[in-house]
């Protein structure tokens, strides 16, 4: 059984042993992992082919979903954010869709009515379909 040594994010030692391990103090005993695999137990470690130990990734990233207005209209590019303002003098649909967003204490991503407006941009053909999946991801412009 192979048993590492973990201090801090570091793993310290590595031994290979035929039985179970007794460890000196509760305090050392917590350092230790047991190896099953490529994996340390808890999903600490993960063995490399090379023998060197990787911490596993870190929490996923939180992707804001919840946006101002201000926010919002950053996810579009400079001309987008022209073409709604000019569509919205033009087409009633959009001037809602616009003043809808506008006076909205935040935009969510996740609202029922996000995804429906953000389509009706796109046949409008005022953003493309990649922008709009762009923005209901909460990515801005590149």
């Amino acid at each position: 059984m192979k048993y590492v040594r973990i201090v801090g994010d570091l793993v310290t030692n590595v031994i290979e042993l035929d039985h179970e391990p007794t460890w000196g103090t509760e305090e050392e005993a917590a350092l230790w992992r047991r190896v099953h695999g490529n994996t340390v137990v808890e999903n600490y470690y993960t063995v490399n082919e090379d023998g060197t130990f990787s911490p596993p990734p870190g929490p996923a990233p939180v992707v804001q979903r919840q946006f101002t207005f201000l926010e919002f209209m950053d996810l579009f590019t400079d001309q987008e954010q022209l073409t709604l303002v000019e569509a919205s003098m033009s087409i009633p649909a959009i001037k809602l869709w616009y003043d809808k967003a506008l006076g909205a204490q935040f935009i969510d991503l996740d609202d029922p009515r996000t995804e429906p407006g953000l389509q009706a941009l796109v046949n409008a053909g005022l953003i493309s379909s990649e922008r709009k999946a762009a923005v209901m991801a909460g990515r801005g412009p590149e």
